[in-house]
């Protein structure tokens, strides 16, 4: 129809130039990162060119929702400044029929969204840490950079950590698997990482720690030690080993592959509780949940429980892992879904402002957004310490601005 081709049109030109001059913020720290690389490490262009293209997948997928935010109000505050909005209303079209095309073109454009997130953003994302960990080979901790508290496999062990800064990773915490299954379990406040020239063997350097002991066929035979440091070497690795290789992070994975993981994670806690249920059957702890098994052994000396408490950690962990992975899922589906949302509030946010200044509609769109992002971040840390559920979390921004969006429809279709 025609009035959706006009309304569509004057959607296109702030959305393009919104888009942009979003995609130019959000490159600012990447571009230093780049010349950071390029004239102190040496880093050749070629290779440098490379990464900054790979990381506009990301800014891309924020960038759209906000510049459909940006876009909409700008579109809509025109016609109501030009008197457009009121000569359409007074012509028998409402408010909802005018909505109809943004809401349409939204939808197609959170579809899509949905699919570069599935297949385009972690290919993306991997060849960008691919690139690094090339560059940073002689440095391998930074390569591990947005795999905290996720497992990093490597033959015979499992490593976990809170923090990659520098060199160095904190809050390490290094699993050996036996084929009983866990049988060590090494904690430090911090470590290092170092890889042989032939890449076959990796040093682990661990400090101010200790290692916990078990044997799974007699758990009460538990033993605790303490060190100042600890060094492991862990060979056998393949050939020419390369850390980007270990494994994808959760941001490098598609919805498919996210399942799969999440599915394998809440498969192998499912063992561990089994492996907890039968050390406490030996130690006389009866319960239905781990939970009443672990408040009844609470009365229990902690030598006997040695076993059982190094299982839960493991437990812990996994459990941990499943709800960052969750995270990860269902942003791919809510982010793509804020461009429905924000075309809910931006038309009737629009139509207030009566003004199709970029300023304006960027100053709004900025405000909106920054709440957005603040409910997003603090969700995913909170659904990270398993204190909510992920879905909740992820989705809560969207439902909260789409109820907004709702209000404000209404009001003015009673209007």
């Amino acid at each position: 129809m025609v009035l959706d081709r006009y309304i569509l049109r004057e959607h296109l030109r702030p959305f393009l130039l919104s888009l942009s001059v979003l995609l130019l913020i959000l490159m600012l720290d990447t571009i230093l990162e780049m010349m950071d690389l390029l004239i102190s490490k040496g880093v050749p262009f070629f290779v440098v060119g490379q990464i900054a293209l790979f990381s506009l997948a990301w800014m891309l997928a924020l960038a759209v929702p906000m510049a459909v935010l940006v876009s909409t109000l700008m579109a809509f505050g025109r016609l109501s400044a030009d008197g457009e909005v009121l000569a359409m209303w007074a012509g028998g079209i409402s408010p909802y029929r005018m909505l109809l095309a943004p809401l349409v073109a939204s939808a197609t454009l959170t579809l899509g969204m949905v699919e570069f997130n599935d297949r385009v953003l972690p290919e993306a994302n991997h060849r960008v840490k691919v690139l690094l960990a090339a560059v940073h080979r002689k440095r391998p901790a930074l390569s591990l950079k947005g795999r905290e508290g996720t497992f990093v496999d490597f033959p015979g062990y499992s490593l976990l950590f809170r923090k990659v800064k520098g060199e160095k990773l904190y809050g390490v915490t290094l699993y050996g698997r036996g084929k009983e299954g866990i049988t060590t379990v090494l904690k430090a406040k911090w470590g290092e990482l170092n890889i042989s020239p032939d890449g076959e063997t990796l040093t682990v350097t661990l400090h101010q720690g200790e290692v916990h002991r078990m044997d799974p066929k007699e758990p009460e035979r538990y033993v605790r030690t303490n060190f100042s440091k600890y060094v492991l070497r862990i060979s056998g690795l393949r050939m020419g080993l390369r850390l980007e290789e270990v494994g994808r992070g959760d941001r490098e994975m598609s919805i498919g592959m996210l399942k799969e993981k999440i599915k394998e994670l809440k498969a192998k806690a499912k063992k561990v509780e089994s492996r907890i249920s039968e050390i406490a059957l030996k130690l006389g702890i009866r319960g239905e949940t781990t939970e009443e098994i672990l408040s009844r052994a609470r009365a229990i000396s902690r030598g006997k429980l040695g076993g059982m408490l190094a299982q839960l950690e493991v437990l812990k962990s996994y459990r941990r892992s499943i709800n960052r992975y969750e995270v990860e899922l269902h942003k791919k589906y809510s982010i793509p879904a804020a461009c429905i949302v924000f075309v809910l509030v931006g038309m009737p946010l629009g139509i207030r402002v009566r003004r199709g200044g970029l300023g304006v509609g960027f100053g709004l769109s900025v405000g909106f957004f920054v709440l957005y992002w603040a409910f997003l971040i603090g969700g995913e840390e909170l659904a990270d310490r398993m204190l909510v559920s992920p879905w909740a979390m992820m989705w809560a921004p969207d439902l909260l601005i789409g109820a907004l969006g709702i209000y404000l429809l209404l009001r003015m279709g009673a209007k």
